[in-house]
């Protein structure tokens, strides 16, 4: 959700269109309003954004869409897995513009972020422009890049991000063969070039295991620290599953500083 100042909240979320048992995961992008930030107030009469509805404009935009027959099929797209239309993020941008973020595909088996410019017409939304797929340095690591959430510190004009990532390749598989963590990545622009928040190539993030669905606590953020708070996986004890764990703080200063050192001993 986005609160905002002098208007209703905005509250973003996964619609599912009804296709049948064998395409149960045909996922559209939704926004709508609440008055109160605890419920949606009106359910929106359309999507912002559906793979079935828009499905030219969303592979002309450089994401990846299997046959249209597929489309949210229960068993994988193409030897990959389900469709990754969903997880929408909102960011108040410019001129009463919204910057949206979710999670998509650029291939069968390679996960990225959309992002769209949207704006509010009356009640809805529609989308001004859908940008190129966000593309992250170490998507070959993962088929899904889950619930992206961003930050922005002032401070020191820098964009963070964390996805949940997932390597599943149909809904199929043992869930010992599955890996879902999370990884941070750090950038000037919400654009990107995008690159590991941790000053190394590996974006994975330390003492988070387990953890899935991170969102950052910007009351607990600085430019040198990031704390994220996440529920635990399925994977997680029986005790620990589906609740929330304790917040994590990473010190993103010590990385940088660590990297500064690196670059230096390399260039004697």
């Amino acid at each position: 959700m986005l609160a905002r100042a002098e208007d209703d909240w905005l509250c973003g979320f996964t619609g599912l269109r009804e296709a049948g048992k064998d395409r149960p995961f045909l996922q559209t992008i939704c926004l709508g309003h609440s008055h109160s930030g605890f419920r949606l107030d009106t359910p929106p009469t359309t999507a912002l954004s559906c793979p079935v509805r828009d499905y030219d404009s969303i592979r002309s935009a450089g994401y990846y869409l299997p046959t249209k027959d597929m489309l949210g099929h229960k068993d994988g797209e193409e030897g990959g897995p389900i469709l990754a239309w969903r997880d929408p993020f909102i960011v108040a941008g410019p001129a009463d513009t919204l910057e949206v973020f979710w999670s998509a595909k650029v291939s069968s088996v390679q996960g990225t972020v959309a992002h769209a410019t949207v704006t509010q017409k009356g009640n809805g939304f529609q989308i001004e422009k859908l940008h190129p797929p966000i593309l992250l340095p170490d998507a070959d690591s993962f088929t899904q890049a889950e619930v992206p959430k961003l930050y922005y510190d002032q401070t020191s004009s820098t964009w963070f991000m964390v996805i949940s990532a997932c390597d599943r390749i149909n809904e199929s598989q043992p869930a010992e063969e599955v890996t879902k963590v999370l990884r941070l990545y750090k950038s000037t622009s919400m654009r990107g070039p995008w690159v590991s928040a941790f000053g190394r190539e590996d974006s994975l993030v330390p003492g988070t295991e387990h953890l899935f669905g991170a969102s950052f606590l910007p009351s607990a953020c600085s430019s040198n620290s990031i704390t994220l708070i996440a529920p635990y996986t399925e994977y997680a004890s029986p005790d620990r599953q589906l609740t929330f764990a304790p917040p994590v703080s990473i010190n993103i200063g010590e990385a940088r500083q660590t990297s500064r050192e690196s670059s230096e001993q390399d260039s004697h």
